[in-house]
């Protein structure tokens, strides 16, 4: 039974005063357990009441973060050295490459295509900036076909990621009928007559129950410049209907396969396309087998999967072998080596490896014997390796701390590796060092952390400090460079990066480690983190101060609720909070394999063990905390945000610290966002962490 009564209240602080905030107790017994949630109200942001909650909390926090005087220091610098140039590696057709570009002023990535590797022959094909001057408009994806000449690509609004597939003529610059909408994360294999293509496509509002439209995602295809309504489904997974489908086309066109994932374990289907209407045949099902990548060339299919290896391995098979227990290995990791990507090229094989917490290329024989690796600036991070098997060219982009965004192409014949583009940020990598760290965490599992800083340092115990972490979805945190980081230890701060369980650092092993019923390893070594920089006379309570967003934010949330004295500010950007409702809102249900359900008794239990929302206390003194949430976030509720810091205003004993929610308009989870709200979002950042942890900036 629920029952509701209604309080209201005012809270003062020597310094604040939060706007009124309604308390009506919703009571309920979910497995046994008596949930008391007083703010239950404001998940429904149709309400006029929590729009102008909203409003309120919003003008709160624009007061005070406004009026901090480093302001205009953080977002000039913020500005200058901002990603620019070639964002995405390369893709090289037959006509020349495709890639996405961002001048210094513009908001978003332009669809570009270059005929030659020269930035001086480049055709601007579709441009967001003129479409939308306030920069709302982003290009979400885009897949040229195999000669060049015809690409399609997704745009969506406002930060919601529900991209409409668009197509264009490269040759004439033409844009075709196509208008597709729901294509959020879509995937495209055109067809080499150009007729048409296969495609991922979302569910149109009302062909299923609510609630359920951010599931039930399909591979279809579409006949060039024909009515989408009636495109034919492909594949659909009724078994997983909360999986990401991903078609591989082979060069025939005979056959595809689909690779249905759902983030710790993936599907492996056969759709023979000479039958009408093309069949299924289950290769892989039911959690027996992870696999991250497919590539199909010539008879050949190889596979970046794991089976009974912690970490991922190279396979190779025909069409005519499928049976996973008859595929052959080509390449093994090293020791403590994991394999992150691949691409068949011409006479050779690249691959991403990953090994002591950084990445490597390394250039393989088509036998799987290794020649050599490929020469990179310094450790870093390889976010996308693009080849085309016909090419003896690779494409990627590169990053670390102190290297900016830039993307590079590297010929295995001749052995030479190009700048592609040069963006030209200005950064001095000599001013600072890097220290590579191991500690301990709470049950003795040792955790490697990076930590970064000027050289002039002095370890005293007293700089500010930002902790930063993730923990979750095998997602490693690698040296990669952060603007707002870089200007932070420009000033005379310190970055710590903790590679905690629940990544993917050191294989699926890691994560595996860090979620479900060991969730709570992730808090620990966070935690760990913490007391580690403490200490090592890093800094102090008084001058540490944790980030994370997302899952990265329930990280944070979590620790400040379960060890608020050693922080002194927080910064908990989008992040998921209420963990026994999580997966009732968007497509949070697809997170379950991560976290659990909280509809399953067992899995209840782990996650109200340490929900964040659920373990504030009263009259705890609290670290100061910013909230950040967007209003368009399709990924994560807005909700979670919003109550935690109704809750926290009310109960925090430490008066003088503030508890700051800010809800950004037309934005989402963060992908697409414009760079105007981007940079002011660091700015916030920075500028919160600086008044709050001491560090003085300087012009």
């Amino acid at each position: 039974m629920t029952t509701r009564d209604h309080a209201t209240h005012n809270t003062k602080t020597n310094q604040f005063t939060y706007p009124s905030t309604k308390r009506e107790f919703v009571r309920e017994f979910i497995h046994g357990v008596e949930i008391i949630d007083p703010y239950r109200w404001l998940e429904n942001l149709n309400d006029p009441n929590v729009r102008e909650w909203i409003k309120e909390q919003n003008a709160l926090t624009r007061k005070i973060l406004d009026n901090l005087p480093s302001r205009k220091t953080i977002e000039k610098r913020l500005i200058e050295i901002f990603p620019r140039g070639v964002m995405n590696a390369p893709l090289e057709k037959k006509l020349g490459w495709f890639y996405l570009r961002r001048e210094k002023g513009e908001n978003q990535v332009k669809l570009c295509f270059n005929p030659k590797n020269h930035s001086k022959q480049e055709i601007v094909l579709v441009n967001p900036n003129e479409l939308d001057p306030e920069g709302l408009t982003t290009i979400d994806w885009f897949f040229p076909n195999d000669d060049g000449t015809l690409v399609a690509y997704g745009l969506s609004h406002g930060g919601d990621e529900w991209s409409t597939l668009h197509v264009l003529d490269v040759r004439t610059g033409r844009k075709l009928a196509e208008a597709i909408p729901r294509t959020r994360f879509c995937t495209v294999r055109w067809k080499k007559d150009n007729s048409g293509f296969y495609y991922t496509k979302y569910p149109e509002i009302g062909e299923v129950p609510s609630g359920e439209e951010f599931y039930h995602k399909h591979v279809r295809f579409h006949e060039l410049e024909s009515p989408h309504e009636d495109d034919p489904i492909i594949f659909k997974n009724e078994r997983h209907p909360r999986d990401f489908p991903i078609p591989y086309l082979s060069p025939d066109e005979s056959y595809m396969l689909v690779l249905s994932s759902r983030f710790v374990a993936a599907d492996l289907y056969y759709i023979d396309l000479t039958t009408n209407p093309p069949t299924a045949t289950p290769i892989v099902e039911d959690n027996t087998w992870m696999i991250k990548s497919i590539k199909i060339t010539g008879d050949h299919v190889y596979l970046l999967a794991a089976k009974d290896s912690p970490n991922y391995m190279l396979y190779r098979t025909t069409k005519d072998q499928l049976d996973p227990n008859k595929w052959e290995i080509v390449i093994s990791p090293p020791e403590n080596g994991i394999l992150v990507d691949f691409k068949i090229i011409k006479e050779k094989i690249a691959v991403v490896l990953q090994q002591e917490v950084s990445h490597h290329v390394i250039i393989h024989e088509m036998n799987g014997d290794r020649i050599y690796e490929v020469p990179l600036p310094s450790l870093g991070t390889i976010t996308e390796l693009k080849g085309h098997h016909d090419s003896t060219k690779i494409s990627f982009i590169y990053h670390s701390f102190f290297h900016p965004i830039q993307s590079f192409v590297y010929d295995v014949t001749t052995k030479q590796l190009e700048e592609f583009d040069n963006p030209s940020i200005q950064v001095d990598a000599s001013r600072f060092e890097i220290t590579r760290t191991w500690y301990k965490s709470k049950d003795g599992t040792k955790v490697h952390m990076y930590i970064y800083h000027r050289k002039d340092l002095k370890k005293n115990g007293q700089n500010p400090t930002i902790l930063y972490g993730y923990g979750g979805f095998g997602i490693s945190l690698l040296p990669s460079f952060s603007p707002h980081f870089y200007f932070w230890v420009e000033q005379g701060g310190i970055v710590a990066i903790a590679n905690l369980r629940g990544g993917n650092e050191f294989g699926e092993a890691w994560h595996d480690a860090g979620r479900l019923d060991k969730k709570q390893n992730v808090f620990d070594d966070f935690i760990a983190a913490a007391e580690y920089l403490i200490a090592e006379k890093y800094c102090s309570p008084q001058t540490l101060g944790i980030a994370g967003g997302s899952n990265g934010g329930l990280l944070v949330g979590a620790a400040m609720t379960q060890r608020p004295d050693l922080f002194a500010a927080v910064y908990c950007g989008v992040p998921l909070l209420d963990m026994i409702r999580y997966h009732k809102f968007s497509m949070a249900k697809a997170w379950i394999p991560e976290y659990g359900d909280p509809d399953n008794p067992e899995h209840f239990q782990w996650l109200y063990a340490y929900s964040p929302y659920h373990h504030v206390k009263k009259d705890e003194s609290y670290p100061a905390v910013l909230f950040h949430a967007a209003e368009a976030d399709s990924r994560v509720d807005p909700s979670h945000a919003i109550k935690m810091a109704a809750r926290m205003q009310y109960v925090s004993a430490a008066k003088e610290n503030p508890i700051l929610l800010y809800m950004e308009s037309a934005a989402g989870h963060g992908v697409g966002k414009p760079v105007s709200k981007r940079v002011q979002q660091f700015v916030d950042m920075i500028a919160f962490f600086a008044w709050r942890l001491g560090l003085t900036i300087n012009d």
